[in-house]
């Protein structure tokens, strides 16, 4: 991979992201052995075009972040390491950008993973805990989001007496199994 070795040069990889590589190294990354020297070179690529806008919104435009996310949960450590910082520096440029996407394509156990397992470098394994709290942070605001949003469409007028009659029998199977007298729901009403 002679474009790795010419991007390890910060001048080059200016030339290089002009060329629009991208796309290609997504291609090669797809196709790859996640474990392999190659996705590891790919992913150090990756990693260092995002410094760039180009290099973000061409990973995003070309499906790279799910091609990334595998990476992090079977390729090398050296690989994942390498994902990690690629996702990461996304989110740090523009979290409300980036951060969906990302989230979209399931990182949460790779990041979970990596956090238990641990990386080479202590810089790296910090940055991956912060990412795993982010991302479960956001995760959790959607769930949120989505379950506020169901509250609404779910009005007292929806819920019926029927549906409380449905609920009769496994709540009075209930209360039996554990010894507690039960009332007739009708008497509930009466008291």
């Amino acid at each position: 991979m002679a474009l790795y070795n010419l991007s390890t040069y910060q001048d080059n990889l200016n030339l290089i992201l002009q060329t629009e590589p991208i796309h290609f190294i997504i291609s090669l990354l797809k196709s790859c052995k996640k474990s392999s020297k190659t996705a590891e070179k790919c992913t150090a690529l990756i990693e260092s075009s995002v410094c760039y806008e180009e290099g973000r919104t061409a990973l995003t435009s070309e499906g790279g972040i799910l091609a990334v996310v595998e990476v992090l949960e079977s390729g090398s450590l050296q690989s994942r390491e390498h994902a990690v910082g690629a996702l990461l520096t996304m989110c740090q440029s523009d979290r409300c950008k980036y951060r969906e996407p990302i989230l979209k394509e399931g990182i949460i156990p790779g990041l979970l993973e990596l956090t238990v397992q641990g990386t080479n470098r202590e810089e790296q394994l910090g940055k991956t805990k912060e990412m795993l709290a982010e991302m479960v942070g956001v995760s959790m605001e959607q769930s949120l989001r989505h379950l506020q949003q169901r509250a609404l469409i779910c009005t007292p007028a929806d819920l019926s007496i029927s549906s409380f009659k449905e609920l009769e029998k496994p709540i009075q199977l209930f209360t039996c199994s554990r010894g507690i007298p039960s009332q007739n729901p009708s008497q509930l009403d009466n008291d």
